[in-house]
């Protein structure tokens, strides 16, 4: 039987979402939920980042919760399209029909 190689196999790095930026898929997609769908504030979370190590500045938190919103522009432009062409329009938990403008 061949001895079994046991050398350690490093994987190369996962190519990172945004070039010249620290900010893995995951960063990322903690920074939106937090933002959007806990509706914490920028300014909390990069509070809370402190307990992790790293404290990036408000601007490069904003810069990035940019680029994740113009990555869904496609996905509003047909959510919007398919609103309007309901005719239905629902906010604030008060259903009215939508008017066309």
């Amino acid at each position: 039987m061949e001895a079994l190689d046991r050398q350690a196999k490093v994987a190369p790095a996962l190519q990172r979402p945004i070039d010249n930026s620290y900010a893995t898929a995951e960063l990322l997609a903690y920074m939106a939920l937090g933002k959007y769908w806990y509706q914490i504030l920028l300014y909390w979370q990069k509070k809370m980042s402190a307990h992790w190590g790293q404290e990036p500045s408000l601007k490069r938190m904003a810069d990035l919760i940019e680029a994740i919103a113009y990555w869904f522009k496609p996905i509003y432009g047909c959510m919007r399209e398919k609103l309007i062409a309901s005719g239905y329009l629902q906010a604030n938990g008060n259903a009215r029909g939508a008017e066309m403008v």
